[in-house]
């Protein structure tokens, strides 16, 4: 709490959930300055930043999570660029993943009716 005071804030799955969405709330009204995270917030969440730090190797840093996170820096419509920074990190990870390709991905299930009415229903419940 004391983070959060000095506009620092945590994002990692080992958070309770509500802890964690407090911090992207304050983060994009712009009382936190900076967030230390992991891959939580690589997909899914809309939390565009001015600056990406990597820091230190992770095996769970790959092309996707690497392209989702860097994509974060530069804010659409305030930032001309974003800024991507490597923090220890060896230089052949680093052109490794900046030059890596983005797997395709797709879908392998069959859109049913099953699938169609649980969708709706979770939107109803969504704008509740």
């Amino acid at each position: 709490i004391d983070a959060l005071r000095r506009g620092i804030g945590m994002h990692h799955e080992g958070l309770p959930a509500s802890f964690r969405k407090t911090v992207e709330i304050l983060f994009r009204k712009g009382f936190l300055q900076v967030v230390v995270a992991t891959g939580t917030l690589a997909l899914g969440i809309n939390m565009p930043c001015k600056a990406t730090v990597f820091a230190g190797s992770s095996v769970e840093l790959n092309a996707l999570m690497y392209r989702q996170m860097a994509g974060r820096a530069g804010r659409r419509g305030f930032d001309l660029l974003g800024n991507v920074i490597f923090f220890d990190l060896p230089f052949s990870d680093i052109r490794q993943l900046q030059g890596s390709h983005v797997p395709y991905l797709r879908g392998d299930f069959s859109l049913t009716p099953t699938l169609v009415l649980r969708a709706i229903q979770l939107r109803q419940r969504l704008k509740a």
